[in-house]
């Protein structure tokens, strides 16, 4: 029998077939082919740190972005994104860090998400969750001041009686 080490994150196929193991003769077709996929162990996980998650108060230029580090990690890919699907990404990039910063500008008000995935030379080792926060509203500009013009008095000219 042999025995295979398995690693996290790879998906591995099989099949069987029945066969008389006294003289080694076939006695079946193989079977369907079925795969399995090893699942990541959460607790060497990519997290991530900040953002937080659903955060509402993050700025629109020069945002930081930060993980934790997975051991054995070469890589990690980094995608922000306008959408929950990760599509029509704004970034999506392979750095060897656990920080990123994100020049901008992202528009007042914006819901966005991203999501950070170890790598281990093409070996996928862990995928984080989907973090989402908001830019903060547009600041508010207070209204123009009015000016009011204060009219003088009316003067009145007083005559003496006349006689």
């Amino acid at each position: 029998m042999q025995i295979w080490e398995l690693a996290c994150g790879e998906t591995y196929s099989w099949h069987a077939r029945e066969a008389n193991t006294d003289c080694e003769c076939i006695h079946s077709q193989w079977s369907d082919i079925w795969t399995f996929t090893v699942a990541v162990a959460s607790i060497n996980g990519v997290k991530l740190i900040s953002p937080k998650m659903a955060a509402s108060d993050v700025g629109t230029t020069n945002i930081g972005f930060s993980w934790t580090s997975v051991p054995d990690a070469t890589t990690y890919s980094f995608v922000l994104s306008p959408n929950a699907n990760l599509t029509n990404a704004e970034v999506s990039t392979e750095i060897s860090s656990t920080a990123y910063n994100y020049p901008g500008p992202i528009e007042y008000g914006a819901t966005c998400y991203w999501q950070v995935k170890a790598w281990k030379d093409g070996t996928l080792l862990s995928t984080s969750d989907v973090g989402v926060f908001t830019v903060t509203s547009a600041p508010v500009t207070p209204p123009s001041p009015t000016v009011v013009e204060q009219t003088p008095p009316q003067q009145s000219t007083s005559h003496p009686p006349s006689r």
